[in-house]
C-alpha cells in the first residue's frame, strides 16, 4: 500500500500494483450505493 500526501482533492482512483485500475462500473453508481447502505441500516436496526 503506498500513501500519498497533498494539497489536492485528489482524482478518486484506484490503484493497484501502482497502476490506475476501473472498477466494476456498479461501484461507481451512487443510486445503487445508497441502496446497500440502506439495506445494510435495515438490515441491522432495532427498530
Amino acid at each position: 500500500m503506498w500513501l500519498a500526501v497533498s494539497d489536492d482533492p485528489g482524482t478518486g482512483d484506484f490503484y493497484h500494483n501502482r497502476q490506475i485500475v476501473h472498477l466494476n462500473d456498479q461501484a461507481y453508481d451512487q443510486d445503487l450505493q445508497d441502496a446497500l447502505l440502506e439495506r445494510c441500516a435495515a438490515l441491522t436496526s432495532n427498530g
